[in-house]
């Protein structure tokens, strides 16, 4: 099934027009921004599915752009395209990609297709377990929803925010929105891999505030509410794959 996204677009190269037509493993709805502060205002209020950006335009550089862009939306996938590539500037960012321009369509969907879903083979090895999602963590729209989350590990509204540095209004008003997946998924691989490993809701929140010898004894849902979400993901994966930790 070909999965259909929406993608707010600065170029000015006219051979992005083909990307509407272009049939790939996603099809792109384009949505032309007039300037870089134009693209700004589109990726707050539309919430895209990507970003498509020249790095070789006039005014508001590249990079400046990009950080910007990463201050409105911080989970938001951008896609580079520039005629002089430096690959160098996505080993900091995993939602960034970029291709060499004059750009192939198919090149552009299958790189967005990328971003959007991750490659298994380019994951490490601690990442190659099944697609992790847990029905009861998804609202109707699909998506990770942080009141979902905060019932099943115990958690209040705002001590969440806290843990994923979101705002706390924005969370009650749409705990499913775009922008806070990437800061909910550890949640889901922690909630995938406790109810695989005991068995039930019950069994995760006695998992997790049970005393652990990995942590000193310190309990893991005290550990999460540091900051340290992505550390007991993967130690609850690597019990499950029968890693030593």
């Amino acid at each position: 099934m070909i999965e259909r996204y929406n993608a707010a677009v600065l170029d000015p190269d006219a051979c992005l027009e083909k990307l509407g037509q272009a049939v790939g493993a996603a099809q792109l709805t384009l949505t032309q921004a007039a300037s870089a502060e134009d693209l700004i205002n589109s990726v707050v209020i539309n919430d895209p599915d990507v970003v498509l950006l020249d790095y070789e335009m006039p005014g508001l550089s590249g990079k400046e752009l990009t950080k910007r862009l990463r201050e409105v939306n911080p989970a938001i996938p951008i896609l580079i395209m520039s005629a002089n590539p430096d690959w160098s500037a996505l080993e900091s960012d995993p939602l960034m990609d970029m291709v060499k321009s004059p750009v192939d369509p198919n090149e552009v969907l299958h790189r967005i297709f990328k971003l959007l879903h991750g490659s298994q083979e380019d994951a490490p090895s601690r990442f190659r377990l099944p697609k992790m999602i847990v029905d009861e963590l998804r609202g109707d729209s699909g998506r990770i929803d942080a009141k979902l989350v905060a019932e099943m590990f115990g958690l209040s509204i705002p001590v969440l925010a806290g843990i994923i540095k979101a705002g706390e209004p924005a969370l009650y008003k749409t705990p499913d929105s775009k922008s806070v997946q990437a800061k909910l998924v550890d949640f889901e691989r922690i909630a995938w891999g406790l109810l695989k490993l005991t068995g039930s809701p019950k069994g995760l929140r006695i998992w997790l505030n049970a005393p652990n010898p990995e942590l000193d004894k310190e309990l893991p849902i005290d550990y999460i509410k540091e900051g340290h979400v992505e550390d007991v993901a993967a130690m609850v994966e690597d019990a499950l794959l029968g890693h030593p930790s």
